[in-house]
């Protein structure tokens, strides 16, 4: 979700601002499952 889409714009087969909503929200999918991954356990004591 970040390496392709950086590629098709140098290729000339995406719009810049589709590349900018495509990095974004990929940036926003990234932080969101790395605090659920890195969230402590709950049941320790």
């Amino acid at each position: 979700m970040t390496v392709l889409p950086s590629v098709l714009v140098f290729a000339g087969k995406m719009e810049k601002e589709l590349h900018y909503s495509v990095m974004i929200a990929g940036m926003v999918l990234w932080f969101v499952t790395a605090v659920l991954w890195v969230k402590p356990d709950q049941h320790q004591p």
